[in-house]
């Protein structure tokens, strides 16, 4: 009996075991949309940072509203979220990059890196390469649902490929309250692909983002910059080396 007793113990112990992982599962959504049944008020309420004018050149993808917040709620050490972005021309010099967040909660700050990828992954239309990072970035005061916040920081990199894969990167270890913010309403973007990948493997495997997310259409990102000078002239001729051999003065 003393037995029968300690083997209904276990079996007790187990079942609240399964029952407290399947409704942290529960608890904690890879979406934020569907948290959230109330009245749709404003979808985006932002820091008053557009990366949409001024004198310099923008490369948007959105619509201007997001409709939902994505992140990771897996086991691993690391969430990557990118989108291709286009170059006007190159070489195009990036100075600004603008992120934009959602949250559960009030208050909540959010440590990420600003990333950018070649285009020189699987089949030559997945990230590749990290080409530029800015580590450790800050958002504070995140927006919470359905509302967003929009931030913007100095960034210094000089495009000389037409396409990147620019995004975040973060710590989900543990699982923090804020959100990836997503346009789902906005025409889809000719740029190209968006994609994710989490640190549950090794290596890491990229995952196209519509496969989790059918909805969605782009990244809250955005990147302000200007075309580069062209090169200067080469310079310093004397009279030995001027005009150049093969040329004639008309």
């Amino acid at each position: 009996k003393p037995m029968m007793k300690v083997f209904r113990l276990a079996v007790l112990l187990i079942a609240v075991a399964l029952m407290s992982s399947n409704m942290m599962a529960q608890d904690v959504p890879s979406s934020i949309a569907p948290l959230y049944d109330g009245l749709n008020w404003g979808y985006i309420a932002d820091t008053g940072i557009t990366c949409s004018g001024g004198p310099l050149t923008n490369i948007i993808r959105d619509d201007g509203t997001y409709e939902n917040g994505y992140r990771s709620v897996s086991t691993g050490d690391s969430t990557t979220m990118v989108q291709k972005m286009v170059m006007p021309s190159t070489p195009f010099n990036l100075s600004s990059m603008c992120v934009v967040w959602t949250a559960l909660s009030p208050g909540g700050n959010i440590t990420f890196d600003l990333i950018f990828y070649d285009t020189t992954g699987a089949g030559g239309t997945a990230p590749g390469n990290v080409v530029y990072r800015v580590n450790s970035v800050v958002a504070n005061a995140t927006g919470i649902f359905p509302n967003h916040s929009r931030y913007s920081y100095p960034i210094s990199f000089t495009a000389t490929q037409r396409a990147y894969f620019v995004g975040v990167r973060w710590n989900n270890n543990p699982i923090l309250p804020q959100f990836f913010s997503a346009d789902e309403n906005g025409p889809v973007s000719t740029m190209g692909p968006g994609y994710q990948r989490i640190t549950t493997t090794y290596p890491p495997v990229w995952q196209n983002i519509s496969t989790p997310f059918p909805l969605w259409k782009s990244w809250g990102v955005r990147l302000e910059g200007s075309a580069a000078p062209p090169p200067a002239l080469c310079q310093g001729f004397n009279t030995v080396t001027f005009p150049p051999t093969g040329w004639s003065l008309t």
